[in-house]
């Protein structure tokens, strides 16, 4: 788990990935809740810019990624 990463003014990216049988989708909708509690933390939204994701496979475990703004409400 990266925590969140600062990549610039206001843009961030977080990413996770974890052993065992939960899907790309589980992971991406963890790091989404992450980048929204930061935002409100912040006082602010949550704008996601991108997101991606990897299903578990073979020597693959499953993943997923958010680059995201805080913005003004």
């Amino acid at each position: 788990h990266s925590g969140v990463v600062s990549m610039g003014p206001d843009t961030y990216m977080i990413a996770n990935s974890e052993w065992g049988f939960t899907s790309g989708s589980y992971q991406k909708a963890k790091v989404m809740k992450e980048a929204t509690d930061y935002c409100r933390a912040l006082g602010k939204e949550m704008l996601p810019i991108s997101a991606m994701q990897n299903d578990v496979a073979l020597g693959k475990t499953p993943a997923a990624e958010v680059r995201f703004q805080c913005i003004s409400k």
